[in-house]
């Protein structure tokens, strides 16, 4: 079970995919509570793999708040952060399968 839970550091969260949907939405095991406990007000990035300029830098609260193709992060409603790509596969975009890391850096 401990294996599930996300690691945190002073600036850092360290998650895993724990399921990819039929569209290639990549949920993660970290918490909007754990989220916003650790933000503290500061900014943040959402990194998966080392993609060329494509990390996120805020927190949507649907997949339309953003323009079709770009990278969406938002709390689901089980309050688990997903990664999506709007209208398309951020699995395959991004290369995300079950048990990848996600890191959330604080700034």
């Amino acid at each position: 079970r401990a294996a599930f839970r996300p690691v945190l550091e002073e600036d850092v969260i360290r998650g895993t995919v724990i399921y990819v949907d039929d569209f290639g939405n990549a949920v993660t095991n970290i918490t909007r509570a754990l989220f916003e406990e650790q933000r503290k007000g500061r900014k943040f990035e959402v990194v998966t793999r080392k993609v060329q300029n494509m990390y996120i830098d805020q927190i949507n609260t649907s997949y339309s708040e953003s323009e079709s193709g770009s990278l969406v992060a938002i709390f689901n409603e089980t309050g688990l952060l997903e990664i999506a790509l709007n209208m398309d596969s951020a699995s395959r975009l991004l290369g995300l399968k079950l048990t990848d890391n996600i890191r959330i850096e604080f700034k």
